[in-house]
């Protein structure tokens, strides 16, 4: 029997889930779950995990289907072999699901590459979500974590050093809408100057790309310090900012104290 490829994305992109053979998470629940499913009445269906779906979802869904009376009508191996999300420490996220990508690949000395693995949880669709597509600060974070994880894993000293990722400049190019389908994260370090400094800098280059479709491209350019060095400078810079502050909302106060006296007295 022919099996029929069927698209699973998280509830978050319904209005996605309209295109003929794509359902949202919870309407393939309904349908595994129904004595008599309509949906796998005849044919078998290869499951494709789309964006948005959290790793616990993920979970649920081989377990039910599993346990169902048409595991045998549905293949779920592409939701056995899903890349594994990057560590909280290599995306430096505290939630889970706060993490957009896929632990990295090294394909050389200077290419990588990872997956995009959006959960609809994550702070950047909380409030967000307009259309089928994917909005392009995700994207823009998916970047910045793919730099993190890339260079926490195979360009950090293996010393214990805490450091810190500041950015110099970030172009960002956006060439087409990318949707809640899998996405390959391409990632190639232009510049680096890991051996002669202390403060290494990298210039990167990151595209993500959708089934021969580059949606879109960033031009890292970051500098790496440790801890204890930004920890003082951010200091030195937040009082200096401080200060700043309350000299110049003195002499505003003072100004306004002294327009409402003159007021007072011409009444």
């Amino acid at each position: 029997m022919n099996q029929k490829i069927l698209l699973v994305v998280s509830d978050k992109f319904s209005q996605f889930a309209n295109i003929e053979d794509v359902v949202t998470f919870s309407e393939l629940l309904e349908e595994i779950r129904k004595e008599s499913s309509e949906l796998f009445s005849g044919e078998s269906y290869v499951l494709f995990p789309g964006q948005g779906i959290s790793d616990a979802d993920i979970e649920k869904i081989i377990q039910i289907v599993t346990e169902s009376i048409y595991s045998k009508k549905i293949d779920l191996s592409l939701w056995l072999s899903r890349p594994k999300r990057a560590d909280r420490a290599k995306s430096h996220k505290v939630y889970p699901e706060n993490t957009l990508i896929s632990q990295p690949e090294r394909l050389s000395e200077n290419e990588f590459k990872l997956e995009l693995l959006v959960d609809e949880n994550c702070e950047l669709l909380g409030d967000h979500q307009t259309g089928q597509h994917l909005q392009a600060m995700l994207l823009l974070e998916a970047a910045r974590q793919s730099f993190i994880a890339v260079t926490e894993t195979y360009f950090a000293s293996n010393d214990g050093t805490k450091r810190y990722f500041i950015f110099n400049d970030i172009e960002a190019r956006y060439n087409s809408f990318a949707f809640p389908l899998a996405a390959n994260i391409n990632y190639v370090v232009r510049e680096n100057d890991l051996i002669k400094s202390e403060r290494p800098r990298f210039v990167v280059d990151i595209s993500i790309n959708q089934y021969g479709v580059n949606a879109a491209e960033f031009k890292l350019d970051i500098t790496s310090f440790k801890d204890k060095v930004i920890t003082k400078k951010e200091a030195m810079l937040a009082d200096k900012i401080v200060h700043k502050c309350i000299m110049e909302l003195s002499d505003q106060f003072s100004d306004f104290s002294k327009a409402a006296n003159d007021e007072n007295i011409n009444d």
